[in-house]
């Protein structure tokens, strides 16, 4: 996440959707003293989690919007809050290669995971705690917490909207982040699961990350997203403050 007093601006980085990219480029706008030496030290302390000032926003990349909402309190109102989605199918099986590049588990559980299809069973075996882009940018009632939402597939123009916006003058976006196995490698490897299964997975387990997908692409340019409220029945059941959607793999390496 990347929160710029000065520019009044907060990023949510939803993995998977090329936040690496554009988070990278937000930086020079974060607030100069977030990595100073003192901010540091004081962060050891105890209650500092929980303290806006001492929050590390830049090295906790996945922090919610509904975390930064509760440590900014009624600053958050008045930020352009932003973020990036992609397409859900698409998304999963970008998540469930990065899962295999870093020869990943899913904690507490010990049952293999060797093609996409046992992915998607052990993630929904998560339940609420599963990866979803959508639970990173809503609050516990449903609603959306940020105004605009770029997609994957148009980064580069969604850049230019937030640069004119607020008069930051990004440079081009470069591609940081790519995962080396989906460079060249044919989707049928990865593709134990039809696209008609594919989606219902998705419309039975992700439909929030299915609704927000709509949503932005039936909605204006000029429109702000931010209030808007989703079906009781999408919303995770975690703690969206706490929710971290890597919290449930452990990572053996990442290449």
């Amino acid at each position: 996440m990347i929160y710029s007093k000065s520019h009044q601006f907060i990023f949510c980085h939803v993995p998977k959707t090329g936040g690496t990219s554009l988070r990278q480029a937000l930086k020079p706008f974060r607030p100069r003293w977030e990595q100073s030496l003192p901010l540091k030290v004081l962060r050891k302390l105890p209650g500092a989690e929980g303290n806006s000032l001492l929050y590390d926003f830049t090295n906790r990349p996945h922090t919610t919007c509904a975390k930064a909402q509760k440590l900014l309190r009624h600053s958050y109102d008045n930020l352009f809050a932003f973020a990036l989605i992609r397409e859900p199918s698409e998304w999963l099986l970008s998540c469930y290669r990065f899962f295999m590049l870093g020869h990943s588990r899913v904690r507490g559980s010990s049952r293999p995971v060797r093609n996409f299809e046992e992915y998607l069973q052990a993630m929904i075996e998560l339940g609420g705690k599963k990866p979803s882009q959508g639970a990173m940018i809503i609050d516990s009632s449903g609603a959306l917490l940020v105004d605009r939402i770029g997609l994957f597939s148009q980064i580069a123009a969604f850049a230019n909207e937030v640069s004119d916006r607020l008069r930051l003058g990004l440079p081009q976006l470069e591609h940081l982040n790519i995962n080396p196995s989906t460079e060249h490698a044919p989707e049928s490897l990865d593709r134990e699961v039809s696209q008609d299964q594919l989606m219902d997975f998705v419309s039975k387990y992700w439909g929030l990350d299915l609704a927000i997908w709509k949503l932005v692409l039936s909605s204006s340019s000029a429109a702000s997203l931010r209030g808007y409220r989703f079906d009781s029945s999408l919303i995770p059941a975690v703690d969206l403050e706490m929710y971290d959607p890597w919290g449930q793999f452990v990572w053996e390496s990442i290449v």
